[in-house]
């Protein structure tokens, strides 16, 4: 995946994954994202379905125009800095959100 100034593109062929539907999102929305809501209970497995829609966080001085199929929120609070390999920034559990 990568991201222009246009958008996000895909670099492979074929249907794009949960995975890569989660990046798109998260790489769309620019410096200082993060997954979050009801996308990051599916990440946490605090829910057993896929979220209808891809929620984004942004910092709240930010303004992105949401894409079909994502949400964009605008926050304060920071997402964690460290986060697993080949997963993007999303809030944890124990984190709170300031939404």
């Amino acid at each position: 995946m990568a991201a222009s100034p246009q958008g996000v593109y895909a670099t492979f062929t074929g249907p794009l994954s949960r995975g890569a539907q989660l990046w798109a999102a998260f790489l769309y929305a620019g410096q200082g994202a993060y997954l979050s809501h009801w996308t990051a209970a599916e990440i946490n497995r605090l829910r057993d379905d896929v979220a209808s829609v891809i929620d984004v966080t942004v910092p709240v001085e930010r303004r992105v125009r949401a894409p079909k199929g994502v949400v964009i929120h605008r926050s304060v609070h920071k997402a964690m800095v460290w986060r697993p390999p080949g997963i993007p920034p999303y809030t944890i559990a124990e984190e709170k959100s300031g939404s």
